[in-house]
């Protein structure tokens, strides 16, 4: 399976641990992506 994460939080803070968590808890046979949008640069 393909998962998307999507963190908008641009700090590097609470939100950015609880993600890391996840993404440890659901690595085992998934496919995992972290869509950053603050360092995107869409113009």
């Amino acid at each position: 399976m393909k998962i998307v994460i999507i963190n908008g939080s641009a700090r590097k803070g609470n939100v950015l641990t609880a993600i890391d968590a996840f993404q440890k808890g659901a690595a085992a046979g998934n496919d995992i992506e972290i869509i950053q949008p603050d360092q995107l640069h869409i113009a």
